[in-house]
């Protein structure tokens, strides 16, 4: 603003007394359209709007004081240089409250105009401490709660992804993986949930072997396991995708990364946790052999973009087929 209001001392307390300084004058890094002043006025807020504190215009010598300034108050001003202070050498409860700056003049075609500065807010200095006490404790529940509603959010999603189509071409191989599809009208929707696995393993602990899991977006691969990606290019009409969290980029037309190995024979068992079922892409053409388990060959089929089609695969991806505008990955499902 083209007007600038300061207090000194910038932290005010009337135990013990000091001298307090309110002073009005031009902002420099704010250009102003005022070429003649013709009064300026330091104003208070009141519930009824804002009240006289001082003033001082161009055709008198004197300052105006308001009771508002009481009679210790000491006035000064310059309307040529845009200037006027009050210096209280008491502190008391008129020093408190809201303050601006508020000047009158014409610029250079004679035509009025206003100016006003911020407003300045005076606080006691324990006042000033205790509410940024309250802000800073708002603050710390505000985080709290966006935490926890995080958390929340997480628990619902359990870091799912879904990827939808609108296209009975989507299917898949057996009675497991049942509630992948669901209908609605003559339209099936496919939906795949992943949970991630959130701490820190050691590499040994996935065992060498042909197989590929997912890589999460932003992560490295395990040692000894090679990156590649699967991109399906999804139908552009009709199409409902959605992506979520840490499995695949992009919702409509998923690009989902893999980590595969092939250190080893599928037909050798290895070790894994054996305590609920789980799956593995296929990678080799065979699924891999783990100890305690035992495994059968399933699908999952996605319709992609009949004309074209942009599907494409690279690196070290899990064995999938591609007949015209269908992606056929070829999972293993232990038990």
């Amino acid at each position: 603003m083209p007007l600038q209001l300061t207090v000194s001392p910038p932290f005010v307390s009337r135990y013990p007394a000091k001298n307090m300084t309110l002073r009005c004058d031009r902002n420099l890094d704010v250009q102003t359209e005022m070429a003649k002043v013709s009064r300026i006025r330091i104003l208070k807020q009141s519930t009824s709007g804002w009240d006289l504190v001082a003033e001082k215009r161009d055709n008198e010598d004197t300052t105006t004081v308001s009771r508002t300034a009481s009679t210790s108050a000491i006035i000064t001003g310059d309307i040529s240089n845009v200037f006027l202070k009050v210096i209280w050498d008491k502190v008391d409860d008129d020093n408190f409250g809201v303050f601006k700056c508020y000047a009158m003049g014409f610029d250079a075609k004679a035509n009025p105009v206003k100016e006003n500065s911020a407003e300045v807010d005076i606080r006691e200095f324990h006042k000033v401490i205790r509410h940024v006490v309250d802000i800073s404790n708002k603050a710390h529940r505000k985080i709290g709660d966006l935490k926890k509603s995080t958390a929340d959010e997480i628990s619902q999603l359990k870091k799912k992804f879904n990827k939808s189509s609108s296209d009975p071409s989507n299917s898949h191989s057996s009675v497991f993986l049942d509630n992948t599809i669901s209908s609605t009208g003559g339209n099936k929707f496919l939906t795949l949930e992943f949970y991630e696995v959130t701490r820190q393993f050691n590499p040994s602990i996935w065992p060498q072997g042909s197989y590929c899991i997912h890589k999460l977006l932003h992560q490295s691969c395990p040692a000894g396991f090679d990156e590649g990606y699967v991109y399906a290019d999804a139908e552009d009409t009709d199409n409902a995708g959605e992506a979520r969290n840490n499995v695949a980029l992009y919702a409509s037309n998923p690009l989902l990364y893999f980590c595969c190995q092939n250190s080893g024979s599928a037909s050798d068992p290895i070790q894994l946790p054996t305590g609920s079922a789980f799956l593995l892409y296929r990678f080799g053409g065979e699924c891999q052999s783990v100890q305690g388990m035992s495994v059968s060959e399933e699908f999952v089929q996605i319709n992609s973009e009949d004309s074209s089609n942009y599907d494409l695969v690279s690196g070290s991806h899990p064995d999938v087929d591609r007949p015209g505008s269908v992606i056929k990955f070829h999972l293993c499902y232990y038990k």
